[in-house]
């Protein structure tokens, strides 16, 4: 089996931690709520509902005022005098508003009904001074029929708008890198631009989100900056490299820790080997890790006893030596005095041989 070491399982974690990070933020990413379309965040904005609902308004006064018996009469006879009376009973209901009769055929007025431009001018000629009209108008029309489902004309009612600018200007915009637009169309396709608001630099980079008004020829056009994906994954990309970064740092504090502790642990155990081959032990062996404390006082329990019967054998082998000499020397001496007795003993015999 290969041989691994501390610092290898070190970079292991450290990789796998980073790769399980990885997988963690594309998984924060891809479920992150996704992105509403212009429509949706607005929601059908102030504007658009006080719009729609003036001009559900409009088309329904233009209705009763088109099916109004002095109404048709008018549109009937022709008379000045009926005309009149109802266009004064019409502008006197509402006095910011124009109707106009129109008869079918010719397209024109009937007597008594003035355009609004006209109106206006000449109230204010009546007056005296100088006077001029910028705000927004609204017309809605709707045709007059007898009893017998005849068209006679069209009732055509105009309701000026000052406010719009005010409700555009309210208008939430998505972000602050949009712009819109408030469009009328002109018929055949033609389109004019009544107001806008952002940075109009954004037109040119993308498609816009419709937003149409019903009942009413105005449309609202947003267009809204989409950020490129890169710009999108930036965010994500460095705050997993953030955190890889601070899972490597940390994980290798850890590891190089535990190694150090690890390797003053065994330098203790060769520490202890070295002073049993020594034959000689010290009081303590101090680890710094728990799974070394018990094998090393295992370790020194057996060494002590170990020590212990090396120094009985050793004892016993000295006083086996030492009775060995004491007996080596009984031996000389007493060989000593059988070679000086024999000695002795051989001088005598030789003496009594000589006598």
């Amino acid at each position: 089996m290969p041989s691994s070491s501390i610092l290898r399982f070190g970079l292991t974690l450290i990789s796998a931690l980073v790769l399980l990070t990885g997988l963690v933020t594309a998984a924060i990413y891809l479920s992150r709520p996704q992105a509403q379309t212009v429509a949706e965040e607005i929601d059908t904005p102030v504007m658009a509902t006080q719009i729609e609902f003036l001009a559900a308004a409009m088309q329904r006064s233009a209705a009763w005022i088109a099916n109004h018996p002095q109404t048709l009469e008018c549109f009937a006879t022709a008379a000045p005098d009926v005309c009149q009376a109802q266009a004064a009973n019409l502008h006197a209901l509402n006095q910011d508003a124009t109707v106009l009769f129109v008869t079918a055929g010719q397209n024109q007025l009937l007597p008594g009904f003035l355009p609004g431009d006209t109106r206006r001018l000449i109230v204010s000629a009546g007056r005296g001074g100088e006077s001029a009209s910028a705000s927004f108008s609204l017309s809605i029309s709707h045709p007059v029929k007898n009893a017998a489902g005849q068209r006679l004309g069209v009732v055509i009612v105009e309701q000026s708008m000052p406010q719009l600018q005010a409700l555009f200007d309210t208008l939430p915009l998505p972000d602050a890198a949009a712009y819109a637009e408030l469009q009328q169309k002109q018929g055949e396709g033609a389109v004019s631009v009544l107001m806008r608001r952002g940075n109009q630099a954004i037109k040119s980079r993308n498609a816009p989100n419709w937003i149409a008004l019903d009942g009413t020829p105005w449309t609202i056009a947003v267009w809204r900056y989409e950020k490129p994906l890169i710009e999108r994954l930036a965010p994500y990309f460095l705050g997993w490299l953030l955190a890889s970064l601070l899972i490597a740092v940390m994980v290798m504090a850890f590891t190089l820790t535990i190694r150090n502790r690890v390797g003053d642990s065994l330098r203790m155990m060769v520490r202890f080997t070295n002073d049993l081959r020594q034959q000689r032990l010290r009081a303590d062996y101090p680890v710094t890790l728990e799974e070394f404390s018990s094998p090393i006082e295992t370790m020194l329990k057996i060494g002590k006893i170990m020590l212990g019967k090396q120094k009985e054998v050793s004892s016993q082998a000295r006083l086996d030596h030492l009775s060995q000499v004491h007996n080596r020397r009984s031996f000389d001496e007493k060989q000593k005095e059988l070679f000086a007795s024999m000695k002795e003993g051989w001088s005598h015999s030789l003496l009594i041989m000589d006598i």
